[in-house]
């Protein structure tokens, strides 16, 4: 897991030397597939470890996370948008037919 996630989390980091945490976001579609590629079969649990790392380093603007429900991806689960709530207290940028309300909701 922490192999899959190396390569983002080194670009956190070394961006992090030019500019402060709190101004660095990133983007993570965590579930789905696209063109027939998925994330592998722990990618849920890939995603929250991801998540959980940005975390720790205090970026400002995390997970633009997409309701999976674009192209054929499913839509992500109650429990699934807790665990990444309970993992990133910061900003969650949601994408995908997401309106303000529905952010909130899903995301509280």
């Amino acid at each position: 897991m922490e192999n899959r996630a190396r390569l983002v989390l080194e670009v956190v980091d070394a961006v992090s030397q030019e500019w402060s945490a709190e101004r660095i976001g990133i983007r993570v579609s965590p579930i789905g597939s696209f063109q027939n590629v998925d994330n592998g079969p722990n990618e849920e649990e890939d995603a929250l470890y991801l998540i959980s790392e940005l975390a720790k380093r205090g970026i400002g603007l995390s997970a633009h996370v997409r309701a999976g429900t674009w192209a054929g991806g499913k839509p992500y689960s109650e429990a699934f948008r807790q665990k990444v709530r309970d993992r990133f207290p910061g900003v969650i940028i949601g994408a995908g037919a997401y309106t303000v309300e529905k952010s909130q909701r899903s995301y509280q």
